[in-house]
């Protein structure tokens, strides 16, 4: 696993644009045996995009950047509200939320059944 890390980091260091980092981030989940991964930055200032590098299908981030889910997605709640590492997956979910629990349900019902969107 330290040689998947290092490949990472230097792979991070070379990187130039946002391609470069989205196919770092892509070996690195692939040598881990992740399917998916996505990496947030939130914006500084209000009015500031929000930047998603994700291999994730484009349809649905689109979708997630242009309903604002970081807003009340558990896992961005979670990592915003403590900086310690934190267990996520089946058996794990939001403990505590800000949100209503019915727009969090319907962000992930989204997500797993993904149907046409405007």
């Amino acid at each position: 696993m330290h040689r998947i890390f290092q490949a990472f980091i230097d792979r991070l260091a070379e990187s130039a644009d946002a391609m470069d980092l989205r196919a770092a981030m892509a070996d690195a989940a692939s040598a881990l045996d992740l399917r998916c991964f996505a990496y947030l930055a939130l914006p500084d200032r209000r009015g500031d995009a929000t930047r998603l590098v994700s291999n994730y299908p484009t349809a649905w981030t689109a979708h997630y950047l242009k309903r604002h889910y970081e807003r009340l997605d558990p896992v961005i709640v979670q990592a915003l509200a403590a900086p310690e590492p934190f267990d996520w997956g089946p058996g794990f979910g939001p403990m505590r939320m800000s949100r209503s629990h019915a727009a969090v349900r319907l962000q992930l019902r989204e997500a797993i059944l993904p149907r046409r969107r405007s």
